[in-house]
């Protein structure tokens, strides 16, 4: 496979990605490499089981050549397996042949307008209908070119195979190919949306919401699914709307799952254990969280310094609400501004610690070099400035920086690359921070990850 991806995979195109996929599994399949992923023999498979050990070391190695050839064979893994584990003959006689030889791409439908991709949550059920079922309900899938698509359904009583489905009658506009896929947020949008409105309007609260209606969110970050988080960090429905900050907290503990971070880690948690570590345990009595997002740092920080002045800013209306409604839910006192963090409103001189979290990776070589003077001059004299990040900057393999480079052309991470390459000394340097300046490679809170660091003392 090695020889293979050096010999077809050097120059893949990622003009039209639709196209380069559906070329991609052709030719998977004319060299063989999808039939690992088919269970028996009889039905152009590798063996008679599929080979879990070898789809890894394939999928492994078509990564670090091209991502979107690991995708290509993950895919039609992801329909054929299911086929593989429990079709009968005639159906895996009819599908499986030209999923193996990449003639025909499939899929794998679970969305469901109110479940998401949440399997707990589905609706579309399945019931006997003499030897066949019926399938029930509604699932959602892109417009694709995938003709094979495995559906996933509950029923409550074991089904007869079949050499034939039956399928309920879809609600399908007539002419109409695409389906809007809704927000996975969106089935307790409604609940979220009227505990916000509770505690905003609130009579007596521990913090406060500072929007500002005439403020134009950068168009650098506010321009950009990040994640590919619909509508980016921007995103806003007015009135009470919260769906920002619900998928940005969603879609953060998915990717901290899939990299191995523990579910206990916390990245302020590591700002404070540093502050106890290199900077004599400091106290701040006034605290400036820049680019909160959902607010998760903002909030553990009122809560570890109570009798702190905690402040926190972002782009965002939703991403502020949901950040507000959540650090008066937990009962902690946080005052959260919209505003840019390369133009910030306050005073010189105002907070004793400027945090920001993971924001260096999400903004472009101007805008990060702003937000660095800026944290200075907000700095009072003797003031701790720490700006944390992902420990991306020393990547430890070629397979490690082929996947953050996906995640740059595919991901909605665009700045990468131009924050993995920074010379972050020379930014903070230039701020004013002078002798002052150390990098730090930190340790988690929980689990295996590590953070990187660079924090400055301005001075007294």
């Amino acid at each position: 496979i090695e020889a293979w991806a050096r010999e077809h995979l050097a120059h893949i195109s990622h003009d039209d990605v639709d196209a380069t996929c559906r070329a991609l599994v052709r030719k998977l399949g004319a060299a063989g490499w999808l039939r690992y992923g088919v269970g028996g023999t009889a039905y152009g498979g590798h063996g008679d089981t599929i080979d879990t050990r070898a789809v890894c070391l394939l999928r492994e190695t078509l990564a670090k050549h091209c991502g979107l050839a690991d995708f290509a064979l993950a895919m039609q893994g992801l329909g054929s397996g299911a086929i593989s584990l429990a079709g009968n003959d005639a159906q895996k006689l009819r599908y499986l042949p030209r999923v193996a030889n990449g003639e025909a791409l499939a899929a794998f439908a679970l969305s469901e307008p109110e479940a998401g991709s949440d399997v707990g949550a589905m609706a579309l059920a399945a019931r006997a209908d003499g030897d066949d079922y019926v399938l029930n309900g509604v699932t959602l899938q892109r417009e694709l070119a995938a003709r094979e698509p495995t559906v996933t359904g509950k029923f409550d009583e074991p089904l007869p195979k079949s050499d034939s489905l039956k399928k309920a009658e879809p609600r399908v506009t007539e002419g109409e190919r695409k389906i809007e896929i809704p927000l996975p947020s969106d089935r307790d949008l409604d609940r979220m949306t009227e505990a916000t409105r509770e505690l905003v309007e609130a009579p007596e609260k521990l913090g406060s919401l500072n929007l500002d209606a005439a403020y134009d969110p950068s168009p650098e970050v506010a321009g950009v699914d990040i994640h590919l988080q619909p509508g980016g960090y921007a995103f806003d429905r007015g009135g009470y709307d919260v769906a920002a900050g619900a998928l940005y907290e969603c879609g953060g503990n998915v990717f901290s799952f899939g990299q191995g971070i523990g579910r206990g880690d916390s990245k302020a948690g590591v700002v404070v254990r540093l502050l106890d570590e290199a900077f004599g345990g400091f106290r701040p009595k006034k605290i400036l969280d820049i680019g909160c997002s959902a607010g998760a740092a903002s909030a553990a920080y009122a809560d570890h310094f109570p009798d702190a002045e905690v402040h926190a800013i972002d782009i965002g209306s939703a991403m502020l609400r949901y950040a507000h409604a959540r650090a008066e839910s937990l009962g902690v006192a946080v005052h959260f501004h919209q505003m840019d963090a390369a133009a910030m409103a306050f005073d010189d001189d105002s907070f004793d610690l400027v945090v920001s979290h993971n924001l260096m990776h999400e903004i472009g070589e101007e805008k990060r070099r702003a937000m660095i003077r800026e944290s200075r001059r907000v700095a009072k004299p003797g003031g701790v400035v720490i700006h944390q990040d992902v420990a991306i900057r020393n990547l430890p393999t070629i397979v490690h920086e082929v996947e953050r480079d996906w995640d740059t052309h595919f991901n909605g991470e665009v700045h990468w690359n131009t924050y993995q390459t920074a010379d972050l000394i020379a930014d903070m340097r230039a701020a004013g921070f002078g002798e002052t300046i150390v990098e730090h490679d930190l340790a988690a809170i929980h689990g295996a990850n590590r953070w990187y660091a660079i924090s400055g003392r301005k001075p007294a």
